[in-house]
């Protein structure tokens, strides 16, 4: 349904209507003046940092090396804005402006508009903010981070001492030390700081410092749920779906999955889709699980984003969506998901859900070996050698049938025989020493990529 505006949001607006045009100029020109690494953008993002969200929203809005998709330009102009960043409250503004529909936090973006454009943006002050009262960058290194954190938390700041707990939790920028994490995370937690309550029941889950003590998490997580505390949510969940520390009790553990998922976490919104699948603590409903899945998939999850492509595409439960189905392969794709990419390489080969172009099929084959993909490997082999959207090249179709069959691909070493009976002995030397150099190029994808060692 499409938002409607206030008059105080309008006003805003107007006053920045003029601007938001040479903005976009000056955007789009930038774009087209460097080169994109989508992957390092998104990872940048995904961490926190505002200039890479907004980068990526307007990617995402202006549909340039990114599929065009209004709703994922929203949700990192809104992550971006809600930092202070000039960019992405320019970048809000042009979502608004042209009229475009957006997601569950639109009100949230028009507020943030209205609020924002009466003054220059801000970085956040606080004791875990990055900005001085002056607005100078104060340092957000670990070390600035752990002097800013260290003063506050000794003035009994509740965020401070969370934050500090974090960094002795996860040995960020100070030595790992469970029992100063331990110290702080209680002492905000018995201020009623949500954030350390739930950090708190998770090393008593985890036995981080601590005996293992699901009774304790369980107590812990209740108070911060009692906040809509999101991440705790999901972990009571998961404690009650298993009976550790409080009773068993599916309907519940669906309830409160369900609810972490409503507040944007996006491990509990892929959570759901499973229990919506599998009819855990709720009646199956595959068509309302994918509905989770594309809420993720706009939040940026990789994993919800491939789950969404494989949904749409097959339509397994679902109506069968093969535009949607590619959009989010092809995001995934940028990403480095070597079976997205493989994937792609198939339906370009074969022209499923798109147009036959062998030369893009041969190009995602070649993503997906690089990223020790064995079958990929084996096809991109099969379309040299037969000369399929490349210069046909006997010589490197050996050294991908030999890496692919090194890699365990079977059909591959059958090649490797065929081809080695074939070449002349000067030949199959050459194509023996291009192995060594095509390996080096090969990488290992990372080891969070979601689906890596469960695809084949």
């Amino acid at each position: 349904m499409r938002k409607v505006l206030t008059s105080r949001h309008v006003r805003s607006f107007i006053a920045i209507a003029a601007a938001l045009v040479v903005s976009l100029v000056a955007t789009e020109t930038r774009a087209l003046a460097q080169p994109v690494d989508i992957t390092a953008i998104t990872r940048l993002a995904e961490s926190g940092s505002a200039a890479d969200q907004s980068r990526l929203g307007w990617m995402f809005f202006n549909g340039k090396d990114l599929p065009r998709d209004t709703q994922l330009a929203f949700h990192w102009f809104l992550n971006a804005a809600e930092q202070g960043d000039a960019e992405g409250l320019r970048g809000l503004q042009s979502v608004y402006l042209l009229g475009e529909e957006v997601i569950d936090g639109s009100k949230k973006g028009l507020d943030l508009i209205a609020d924002l454009s009466k003054k220059t943006p801000s970085r956040p002050n606080s004791a875990t903010g990055a900005a001085s009262a002056d607005g100078r960058d104060v340092g957000n290194d670990a070390a600035s981070k752990l002097a800013r954190y260290t003063k506050a938390a000794a003035q009994g700041d509740p965020a401070a001492q969370s934050a500090l707990g974090e960094m002795y939790c996860q040995g960020k920028g100070v030595e790992r030390d469970y029992a100063k994490a331990m110290s702080l995370q209680r002492q905000a937690a018995e201020q009623g700081y949500a954030d350390a309550q739930c950090r708190l029941g998770r090393m008593y889950a985890d036995g981080l410092g601590v005996k293992i003590d699901a009774n304790e998490a369980v107590r812990w997580y209740t108070l911060a749920v009692a906040q809509g505390h999101a991440e705790a949510e999901y972990r009571l969940s998961l404690h009650t779906r298993c009976g550790c520390g409080t009773e068993k009790d599916d309907k519940r553990a669906f309830e409160l999955m369900e609810s972490s998922a409503s507040r944007g976490n996006v491990k509990a919104q892929i959570d759901v889709d499973k229990m919506l699948t599998e009819g855990f603590g709720v009646r199956a409903n595959k068509v309302e699980g994918l509905k989770w899945l594309t809420r993720a998939a706009k939040q940026g999850s990789m994993e919800g984003q491939f789950l969404a492509a494989v949904l749409n595409f097959s339509g397994d439960g679902v109506p069968k969506n093969k535009p949607e189905g590619i959009k989010w392969f092809t995001i995934t794709a940028a990403r480095g998901h070597p079976f997205s990419q493989f994937c792609l390489g198939r339906m370009y080969r074969e022209g499923d859900g798109v147009p036959v172009d062998l030369a893009k099929a041969a190009g995602y084959y070649r993503q997906a070996a690089v990223q020790s993909d064995a079958k990929a490997q084996y096809e991109l082999a099969r379309m040299l050698l037969a000369g399929e959207g490349v210069q046909p090249d006997v010589l490197q179709s050996f050294a991908w049938f030999s890496i692919a069959s090194d890699g365990g691909n079977t059909p591959a070493k059958g090649y490797v025989a065929a081809l080695a009976e074939k070449l002349t002995a000067t030949e199959l030397d050459t194509a023996k020493q291009l192995i060594p150099t095509l390996k080096a190029s090969i990488k290992t994808p990372p080891a969070d990529t979601p689906f890596l060692n469960q695809l084949r």
